[in-house]
């Protein structure tokens, strides 16, 4: 049994081939390629492998034999360019791959026009492809023509233990008083993408009505000095907090609401783990997984459309915001006006917003490690 993935380092497909080789290694002799050199803080469970030529003749060349040599039943490859490796190297053994990023919106550049290019030739010689969300599955067959037993959908491991572990940690005494208010919290990459700009103008009109609010913001990024500077702006310096923390869990457990107001995501790895928290949870409908882990029983009939507040089985989805950048302080879009309210309900309602938070923080346990892994054994 072969797992084969890049050196680059990627948050999910990384961390799901590590859990995987560990779970492998029990019942297989495991094996794990890097198209490259693999960093030192990546561990696994089988026998690592570094293919480390820059060659791409002679690296096909390796990984082919390398195949041959030990009777590799399966191999199992994680992004792009192992998963084309994968599949131009097959010998007896079945060729799964797994895609882990929605296409992309345009494609620019040779590099990507090649690629693009080889997908199309070749995704359909794969025994199966493994997807973490039914967006990127429906986005392959619909691009690529594929038949729909072809792609499977295995979301990406969580270790839930851990992370309720980390949650019951104590916070540090002075963010005592700051909890002692409605606290709404930010987990992400301080990027435009994560929209933590439209999410601060928001919060003005939150304090209109709950004057004591607070907001903090867990994360760091390039667009933190601007956010910094937008919060003095709105005479905000008391109420909003930028930290950073190995363990975000145990402010997302104290919060009133954590809100995540993306323009866009690849998966929704903090939402995930904000629900794991049982807090509840506000977040845009946009490209990459949010409705499906709050509004799973909506996903028939392709991506959905709404103008205001749904209130979901799991949480509170909201339509995406204008995504641009200015210097200056202008009125609420509609958009920022909608994850005010969507704030401001939470807190009003808070028990019944909570009981819907105990649901989604026990749906999450079908995510745990254990559980994940076994559908990936079942593939074998």
């Amino acid at each position: 049994m072969a797992i084969f993935i890049s050196e680059v380092k990627e948050k999910g497909s990384d961390q799901t081939a590590s859990d995987l080789s560990f779970y492998l290694a029990k019942e297989y002799q495991c094996f794990v390629l890097v198209d490259g050199q693999a960093s030192a803080d990546f561990s696994n469970g089988g026998e690592l492998i570094n293919i480390v030529t820059k060659n791409p003749l002679k690296k096909l060349y390796q990984l082919k034999q390398f195949k041959k040599e030990n009777a590799i039943a399966a191999t199992i490859s994680f992004t792009i360019w192992p998963n084309l490796l994968n599949i131009f190297t097959r010998t007896n053994d079945k060729i799964i791959i797994s895609v882990r990023e929605p296409l992309p919106i345009g494609r620019f550049g040779i590099r990507k026009e090649i690629e693009h290019f080889l997908k199309k030739q070749y995704y359909k010689k794969v025994d199966l492809i493994v997807v973490p969300l039914h967006g990127i599955k429906q986005e392959l067959i619909e691009e690529y023509h594929l038949k729909k037993e072809k792609v499977k959908v295995i979301y990406n491991p969580i270790d839930t233990e851990k992370i309720r572990t980390l949650a019951e940690e104590k916070i540090e005494k002075s963010y005592r008083d700051f909890f002692a208010h409605p606290v709404v919290v930010n987990v992400g990459e301080l990027t435009r993408e994560k929209g933590q700009r439209q999410l601060i103008k928001a919060f003005t009109k939150v304090k209109e009505e709950f004057p004591g609010a607070k907001l903090l913001l867990l994360g760091d990024g390039y667009l933190k000095e601007y956010l910094r500077q937008l919060v003095a702006d709105l005479e905000l310096e008391n109420d909003v907090i930028f930290h950073t923390s190995n363990n975000p869990y145990k402010y997302l457990a104290r919060a009133t609401v954590a809100v995540f107001p993306s323009l866009y995501e690849d998966y929704p790895h903090e939402l995930s783990e904000a629900m794991v928290c049982g807090v509840p949870v506000i977040a845009t409908d946009c490209r990459g997984g949010h409705r499906e882990f709050l509004a799973p029983d909506t996903l028939a009939g392709g991506p959905k459309e709404i103008s205001g507040i749904e209130e979901a089985k799991y949480g509170t989805l909201i339509p995406v915001c204008e995504g641009g950048i200015s210097n200056y302080v202008e009125n609420l879009t509609e958009g920022e006006h909608i994850i005010a309210k969507s704030i401001i309900r939470v807190i009003k309602g808070k028990e019944a917003y909570q009981k819907r938070a105990d649901r989604a923080a026990a749906r999450m346990k079908a995510f745990s490690k254990v559980s994940i892994m076994e559908q990936w054994s079942e593939l074998l």
